[in-house]
């Protein structure tokens, strides 16, 4: 049975991009890429109307910045791996 690919660790996940046909690749890293953006924009839209509101005091602004701090570094980290891993595949 196959693993799903949001259980998959990150060395399963390049593992299982580098399986992958070239254009699949693309398509699987750009719709991975869109969906932290996405979220990221959530968080911002989040932190907007809860600013707005006064439901949130600065610690709870200071934790979603760092949640969507972090998940934009590994994000960063993952297309870094991906590029590095297209490289390899495709421009040798």
């Amino acid at each position: 049975m196959k693993k799903a690919v949001s259980d998959m660790t990150s060395e399963e996940y390049l593992q299982y991009l580098n399986d992958l046909p070239e254009n699949e690749f693309m398509n699987v890293v750009a719709h991975d890429v869109k969906k932290v953006v996405s979220i990221a924009h959530g968080y911002i839209s989040l932190l907007r109307l809860d600013i707005e509101e006064g439901i949130l005091d600065a610690d709870q602004v200071q934790e979603y910045i760092g949640e969507m701090e972090a998940m934009l570094e590994k994000s960063y980290v993952y297309i870094g791996k991906a590029e590095d891993s297209y490289r390899s595949r495709f421009n040798s």
